[in-house]
């Protein structure tokens, strides 16, 4: 199932630093593999995207 469209924000809750950290947590995702796809975007418009492969046994 494709879905998109989740805002995060910064585990502190605040952009503050030019490294955050960041945590997501993805529910229901059936066995096998998985490929999660991340585009990041600052308010410049500076836009970068990160692929995750990931496995659930």
């Amino acid at each position: 199932m494709l879905k998109s469209g989740v805002a995060a924000l910064p585990d502190d809750m605040v952009y503050d630093t030019t490294t955050e950290f960041f945590t997501i947590q993805i529910a229901d995702l059936e066995s096998g593999e998985h490929v999660i796809a991340v585009k990041i975007a600052d308010d410049l418009e500076n836009t970068m995207y990160k692929t995750f492969l990931v496995n659930i046994r």
